[in-house]
């Protein structure tokens, strides 16, 4: 089998058990440049960078049979890079010169796109965002930008359904975004789509980072750290593109200048793995007396009862500084469970609604990096949701932000999901009582809190399920305006939401929306389907029963998101403009050419499709069918308004004067707002 098919637990097992030398070679090419560029984000000096490189491979060389059982290698080696960096930094006192490497980075270049200027703010602190996710979402992401996978890859390593992976990869995102915004990223929310800006910005680092990774397979397996079966030491450089073997002589060479000039000593080297080793091992051992917290102070190991054993005892308070410790540490290596995080999770199922609201708050009050602050949290807060959604949601309710999406939110609005499943009464009034508290009003300029209606569409998602004249009542007691905005957020159960359910959900539509607006709330729905398939697209939009003008707004709208979900997941394919025109066609027919240039406009808005591309089919479409109605429709979007001299000029070949002259109005007053 071609090794680009083999899975990470496929090579690693290989080389332990064969000890093929290609085996490991081919991890490293796969990984190292995302390792070295993990690396050179957090200490900003490429000769540190290719030592923790070096040591990182030298680690999972020595974890190899601990490890063998993953199918994928990325979120360990990611947080192994993050923090033997960060090993590395303290040790050689560097971090003034970091800074200013930093800031020498962050002046070169001129010209770059919206997406270039976030990455350049969120590089600071990705990586302890990417941390602070739970294991299975920090792998999902990694595997997504940093790999850059599509959702069909993501889903066989992962061995779940394509559509569970889009569905974890999605919340996995949202996680993220909203780690950033905590972190001070608050353009993340803005501008370019965050899935943009991490896919550019990973590719660019990575990239970048092939030329200088040279050797590195070579370099750990000649420190000795073989499989048991031995693998002699072989010399050889490895890059995305040639695989030719080097002299023993020449490789070293090569090796020597990849870790630059600042080589640091081997003797250090073993001392900085030892003590990762030490830090991620389950059961720290004892015989040296109080193990050093990497949060400060002198740590919280004391005697000789491991931590796991102190969580377990009943007649002990959990200690929550060192659960932080522990859990952050249990991520950075990667672990879905160890015996601490399996034992705190037994004392926490047996805690009462109360203890969960004390401990949240002794939580808050700690002095902890906000990474370790979020491993901790997140373990309570999950646990409570599962066990007492409803006391849950009261508790988190200060948490609530009407204008951010933190982790508070985004906790309420799983816990409002749960409950409203489960008992919507309950579900309403909390939503109810947080809007009469005045917790949901928003401090921006327009007033408009989309957080509000996130939650207003979970609970009438929710609530359709069990009280269908409930939600219908709920959600046409709403201003026309946030009607409209809230049916977008409604995301009924899929698993749930047969074709009776459909049929009513559409009867609920239809009586609080106005006709314009129905359109787009069932293309929305059809769009859920996307990743299932055209024909369950198709499905959909009868079950929903759509008809005429309705029908072709709402085959629009699902063709606009087929096709930047084709594009953004690499699953696009050339003839694909043509099957989306026949598919829309046939649920619409006469409406092809207008949902043609509408879904390229969409694709260019969100960053999936460059403007330029985008245009050239819409003029190709205008040519080969002799009709404007492509480009025409194409110029009107968004998408094309980000780009007003070219869409002026694209608008020049407009055949008909009256559209034309429509056109460059609406061109020129999009370009007139301030």
């Amino acid at each position: 089998m071609e090794i680009e098919f083999l899975t990470d637990s496929d090579l690693l097992t290989d080389w332990i058990l064969s000890g093929r030398e290609g085996a490991f070679q081919a991890l490293v090419a796969r990984h190292g440049p995302h390792v070295h560029a993990a690396a050179l984000r957090v200490c900003a000096d490429p000769a540190m960078a290719a030592e923790v490189g070096q040591l990182v491979f030298i680690l999972l060389v020595r974890k190899a049979k601990s490890l063998s059982s993953r199918k994928s290698l990325s979120g360990w080696l990611h947080l192994a890079a993050v923090l033997q960096a960060r090993n590395l930094v303290r040790q050689s006192k560097r971090e003034d010169r970091k800074r200013q490497l930093f800031h020498h980075a962050m002046e070169s270049g001129s010209q770059e796109n919206p997406a270039d200027s976030q990455w350049r703010e969120i590089r600071p602190v990705i990586d302890e965002a990417l941390a602070a996710l739970g294991e299975k979402d920090r792998e999902t992401v990694l595997l997504r930008f940093a790999r850059s996978l599509t959702v069909r890859e993501i889903a066989a390593i992962l061995g779940i359904a394509t559509d569970a992976a889009q569905k974890r990869l999605d919340r996995a995102t949202a996680k993220l975004r909203a780690q950033l915004i905590r972190r001070g990223c608050h353009t993340a929310s803005a501008g370019a789509s965050l899935a943009v800006v991490l896919a550019a910005g990973f590719a660019a680092e990575a990239q970048a980072a092939v030329p200088g990774f040279a050797g590195v397979a070579s370099r750990v397996l000649a420190t000795g750290a073989a499989p048991a079966g031995g693998v002699g030491t072989f010399f050889s450089t490895i890059t995305m593109k040639t695989t030719s073997s080097l002299p023993p002589a020449l490789a070293l060479l090569l090796a020597a200048a990849w870790c630059g000039s600042r080589e640091y000593a081997r003797s250090a080297v073993d001392r900085e793995t030892v003590l990762l080793e030490k830090r991620i091992a389950e059961a720290p051992a004892a015989a040296g007396g109080a193990a050093v917290s990497p949060f400060g102070g002198g740590g919280t190991r004391k005697g000789k009862r491991s931590a796991a054993d102190r969580v377990g005892d009943k007649s002990l308070p959990i200690d929550w500084r060192e659960a932080a410790e522990e859990l952050s540490l249990t991520r950075l290596l990667g672990s879905i469970q160890t015996k601490y995080s399996g034992t705190l999770e037994s004392r926490l199922s047996r805690m009462a609604p109360e203890e969960f609201t004390a401990a949240l708050r002794e939580i808050d009050a700690l002095d902890l990096p906000l990474t370790a602050k979020d491993a901790v949290e997140e373990a309570v807060v999950n646990e409570f949701l599962h066990r007492h959604s409803e006391k849950a949601l009261a508790a988190l309710k200060d948490r609530l932000n009407p204008d951010t999406w933190s982790g508070g939110t985004i906790n309420c609005l799983s816990a409002l999901s749960r409950l409203a499943a489960k008992d919507p009464a309950k579900a309403a009034a909390w939503l109810d009582g947080a809007l009469a508290e005045g917790r949901l009003e928003s401090r921006t300029l327009g007033g408009k809190s989309e957080i509000r209606r996130a939650l207003e569409g979970e609970l009438i998602g929710g609530m359709f399920l069990h009280d269908p004249a409930g939600a219908a009542l709920r959600l046409a007691a709403l201003p026309e305006n946030e009607r409209i905005a809230t049916a977008w957020k409604i995301r009924p159960p899929r698993d749930e939401f047969t074709r009776e359910k459909r049929v009513g959900f559409a009867a609920m539509i239809r009586a609080a929306l106005p006709p314009e607006a129905r359109g787009k709330v069932f293309g929305q729905q059809a769009a859920s389907e996307v990743w299932r398939g055209l024909d369950k697209m198709s499905a959909m939009l009868d079950d929903l029963g759509s008809s005429g003008e309705e029908r072709a707004a709402a085959t629009e709208e699902a063709a606009g998101y087929w096709l930047e979900s084709r594009l953004r997941n690499r699953d696009f394919e050339d003839g694909d403009h043509e099957t989306l025109r026949q598919w829309v066609r046939a649920q619409a027919p006469g409406s092809e050419d207008h949902a043609t240039g509408a879904a390229l406009g969409r694709a260019a808005e969100a960053w999936a499709m460059p403007f330029a591309d985008a245009a050239k089919v819409a003029k190709h479409y205008q040519e080969t069918t002799g009709s404007d109605e492509v480009m025409v429709s194409f110029l009107q979007t968004e998408g094309a308004g980000a780009h007003p001299a070219d869409a002026l000029a694209l608008a020049g070949s407009i055949q008909d004067e009256t559209r034309r002259a429509a056109v460059v109005r609406t061109i020129q007053n999009r370009e007139e707002k301030p």
